[in-house]
């Protein structure tokens, strides 16, 4: 049997301690090097459709956040989304390449 990378390992001692904050959901993403874990608690009736970590960009991007986006319509229109491609749910969509704005960039989660 092999043993987990160090990453991975680490990732599943912090996972299990927060395992009160977070005792619905959790996920885990090993990339060998790195590893990203996730708990959740679901509280509002959209949190069913929330699984973490996200990978966007074919694998290539990898998030993992304690994050509420509320401002959808402001974030869209000043980007240049169409309403219709914004999304509550059922699954978070990376936008990739990073959306431009004059001369920032943005990466955009909706």
């Amino acid at each position: 049997m092999s043993e987990k990378p160090n990453a991975a390992r680490r990732c599943d001692i912090v996972n299990a301690a927060l395992e009160p904050q977070g005792h619905h959901a959790q996920g885990m993403w090993d990339g060998l090097h790195a590893a990203l874990g996730s708990r959740l608690t679901r509280v509002l009736p959209e949190d069913q459709y929330d699984h973490q970590p996200l990978q966007g960009g074919n694998g290539r991007f990898v998030l993992a956040a304690d994050v509420r986006l509320d401002n959808r319509a402001e974030l869209g229109h000043k980007l240049n989304i169409p309403a219709g491609q914004l999304k509550t749910w059922p699954m978070p969509t990376f936008y990739w390449p990073p959306m431009k704005n004059g001369n920032n960039n943005y990466w955009i989660i909706c």
